[in-house]
Formats: C-alpha cells, structure tokens, sequence
C-alpha cells in the first residue's frame, strides 16, 4: 500500500470535533431547515492478525464490502412530510486532524456462507488491490446522502 493511504484514511476518520462532546449529537428543526451536529472520539487502533482495526466512539456502523478497509462510519435519517422539497444536502467539517499509522487497516473478510463451519471459523481476508494499491483516499468522499420516499417504523 502506498505510504499516503493510510495517513489519508485515518486522516479522513479523524473528524472530531463537529461541534460537542464526543459521542453526542443534537438535531434540530428550524422551520424548513434541518440540522444535525456530530462528535467522534480520537480513533481506537488495534492491532489484528497484521492490521489495523478501527473504532471510534460516536460512529454507528461501518463499511463492510468485502476486500475493502474495514472504517467506522455514522449514518443518520432525516424525516420530512411526502410534499418537502429537498434543495440540497450540505456538511461541514471543523478540527479535522490526521494520524500517522504503520499498518494496513483490516479488510472486510469475504462474504461467507452461514451453514459451511469451516468458512465461518476461518474467515477468507483478501485486500482490495485497487484501494490498497491507490493514491486515493477511501472511501473517495466525506459523506454520500441518498433521497428516498417510504413509510418509517411508525407506518407514517
């Protein structure tokens, strides 16, 4: 992997200080606005099997494709009324820092199948060669937002 690879992801993770303590978040909705700030922690490293693993206090999930770094992610929904208007989806980041690491961050094992017991205790880890290999930040953006219309866990 190239030397800047892991600088840069780690760097990307490193998002913490978007205004709170870590760990916390507050939303609020401002007529037709809707807001939401976010804290993480500083990252947890760990070292697994020859690579790094990842934890960060205030992320809620993770990318789990298979061959791809394994990075904790947040993920957030915003419930507007069927007739809104969406006219853009912003995010901003402050007190962003980066983290020198030696190590490769651990891939997704692949994808295996529940009843084969071998798989399951020896999971396949098979690195990515295009993201392992690039110059290019992983994941390639800072955030990724998707507009969907459907009914939430209320049967609203």
């Amino acid at each position: 992997m190239k030397k800047l690879l892991p600088l840069a992801i780690v760097g990307v993770l490193i998002i913490s200080g978007l205004v709170g303590a870590a760990g916390l978040s507050e939303e609020k909705n401002t007529g037709n606005l809707q807001t939401k700030n976010i804290s993480f922690s500083q990252p947890l490293l760990n070292e697994q099997n020859g690579y790094i693993t990842l934890k960060i206090n205030g992320a809620n999930n993770e990318i789990i494709e298979s061959g791809n770094p394994m990075m904790p992610i947040y993920i957030t929904s915003f419930m507007f009324s069927w007739n809104a208007k969406i006219k853009g989806v912003t995010c901003s980041f402050s007190n962003v820092k980066e983290m020198a690491i030696d190590k490769k961050i651990i891939p997704v094992a692949e994808t295996i199948i529940i009843s084969d017991e071998y798989s399951a205790q020896n999971p396949v880890i098979k690195e990515n060669i295009d993201v392992y290999e690039s110059n290019e930040l992983f994941p390639d953006s800072w955030y990724t937002y998707s507009i969907t219309c459907g009914v939430n866990s209320l049967n609203q």
